[in-house]
């Protein structure tokens, strides 16, 4: 599965896709989507979670064992049941009769192959997936062709939200192409599969598919960077959704016909502090020194922004200020705990504290391609230079990001990225995965944390767990890993002719949409 041999098979495929397309009979539709950006390795799963950007459009082409459901719940996708059979292995049973879009069949060998490539090979190990899913897998155990053992590291309650960030591809095509034939192309069990070109990918029909569809027979993904633009797209019929529309359009789009669909951010907005890095020639990195690796400097960064006053001024008040490393729609998020006051006269007292009453320097790094958060990261930083710090925000790109997330050696202090815990809507995934020293590489690592993250990893009395999170995400709080910034209502604007709108935690189901002929 590790081969990179040329992607002629990939060819024939959407040689056949092709065929679909112009063969579909006149009632079929094609939807134009706008996307902000593409993940960095476009088609290729394993480069990113599924989440922003990439969830947009591999929601049409991709499935994992397990989805999750409104408020975490893990539903069934390519596994139809799964249990605990001791405290460190799951047993899930894989749904009969499916084929991915190339032919192949999907079995437990299948599955197998994919986890393999990701905890066993090198490339695969590096991966972004291979870093989250070998944090938490051990083993993975063919009991038939339609049931296969997942033994974890260490008892995990939690693992069937955690497979959801592992995407099954068909491991022959794997293995001939590589990740870098997937990269341009998107072949897997899903409804669709997708061609990437420069600035736009067009998703055809996977005729094999077991999902039902309805009218929808063709996919354009679009890339349009900037807010403003695709509100214009929306509005001159270029494009049908925009996934991502800025809250000062809302009005104009409202007005034309179009639809908008609002739902709480499954994400919150923060800058991150730098606290734990690797340097150059390390293999493992270390506590940072001065200012930002002291506790009352990151609190008075905290008390400096006035959260509330961003929420009304660029979310016209659909949104709150955050209270902790988790957002409040997911799974154990502790609603006692309260945002950081807006209080600058505090934020001075604690510098002086920290024996910086003249303030001190430091450099931001955050992408900011979309125009309301790219609004919020300046607010945060304006209000931070009124109590005298000097703070320089610079724009950055998704590839230079993703770059020093997996490496760790951050050559800048704060870098923006809130918590997304989109892929398991469980609070714990922002200390087994993002803000601890269990994250690969970390950028904050807190060794007084980490006894009750190790607790509650293990842990599998559900209101015991929450109990434990919940008290670990008060200490995390105290100890301000990051800006807490906003939490916000995320908006999708629509054409009318677009029945059945929906997604959940923005895993958009572009086959059961039933499209009206015609434009707005």
């Amino acid at each position: 599965m590790v081969g990179l041999k040329s992607s002629t098979a990939l060819g024939v495929v959407f040689a056949a896709a092709a065929w679909l397309v112009s063969s579909v009979p006149a009632s079929a539709e094609t939807l134009r989507v706008g996307l902000r950006e593409f993940a960095g390795g476009k088609g290729n799963p394993y480069t990113g979670g599924i989440q922003t950007p990439g969830v947009f459009t591999w929601s049409a082409a991709y499935e994992q064992l397990t989805k999750n459901g409104e408020g975490g719940v893990s539903e069934a996708l390519l596994a139809t049941e799964w249990k605990s059979i001791n405290r460190d292995t799951w047993r899930f049973t894989i749904r009969r009769g499916i084929t991915f879009a190339n032919g192949e069949a999907l079995n437990a060998h299948g599955v197998k192959a994919a986890y393999d490539w990701l905890l066993k090979t090198d490339p695969g190990k590096a991966s972004v997936t291979g870093k989250n899913i070998s944090s938490f897998t051990a083993e993975v155990t063919v009991v038939d062709d339609f049931t296969v053992d997942i033994k974890t590291m260490r008892p995990n309650p939690i693992y069937p939200k955690i497979v959801q960030s592992v995407t099954i591809l068909p491991p022959k095509l794997f293995a001939e192409s590589g990740q870098e034939g997937f990269t341009t192309r998107a072949i897997g069990t899903g409804p669709y599969t997708i061609e990437y070109r420069q600035d736009r990918a067009v998703a055809s029909v996977n005729a094999s598919s077991w999902q039902k569809r309805q009218n929808v027979d063709r996919i354009e993904f679009i890339e349009l960077p900037e807010g403003p633009a695709r509100a214009q797209a929306l509005l001159s019929n270029q494009i049908d959704i925009d996934v991502s529309v800025a809250r000062d359009s809302i009005p104009q789009l409202e007005a034309a016909g179009l639809k908008t669909y609002a739902k709480r951010a499954s994400r919150t907005l923060g800058l991150s502090f730098v606290t734990f890095r690797k340097k150059e020639g390390q293999a493992k990195g270390e506590l940072v020194t001065g200012p930002i690796g002291d506790v009352r400097v990151r609190q008075a960064l905290n008390h400096a922004i006035n959260k509330q006053a961003i929420v009304d001024a660029i979310y016209q008040g659909k949104g709150a200020a955050v209270s902790q490393s988790a957002p409040s729609v997911v799974n154990g998020f502790n609603k006692a705990l309260r945002p950081y006051e807006y209080d600058p006269e505090k934020a001075k007292r604690l510098l002086a504290e920290a024996n910086l009453p003249n303030g001190f320097e430091f450099e931001a790094r955050a992408i900011m391609t979309d125009a309301s958060i790219s609004q919020v990261y300046q607010a945060a930083i304006q209000d931070v230079t009124r109590i005298g710090v000097r703070a320089k925000l610079i724009p950055q790109q998704f590839p230079d990001w993703i770059k020093h997330w997996l490496g760790g050696d951050w050559p800048y202090d704060v870098f923006g990225f809130g918590h997304d815990l989109t892929t398991w809507l469980d609070a714990s995934q922002a200390f087994l995965q993002l803000t601890s020293c269990k994250k690969p590489d970390p950028y904050y690592c807190n060794q007084d944390e980490m006894k009750l993250v190790d607790q509650i990893e293990v842990e599998f009395d559900e209101p015991k767990r929450i109990a434990m999170l919940q008290q670990l995400l008060e200490i995390n709080r105290n100890n301000a890993p990051i800006m807490y910034l906003i939490e916000f209502d995320e908006s999708m604007g629509y054409n009318a002719r677009i029945q059945n709108f929906k997604h959940t935690n923005l895993w958009i189901p572009y086959n059961e949409f039933v499209v009206a002929p015609g434009r707005r």
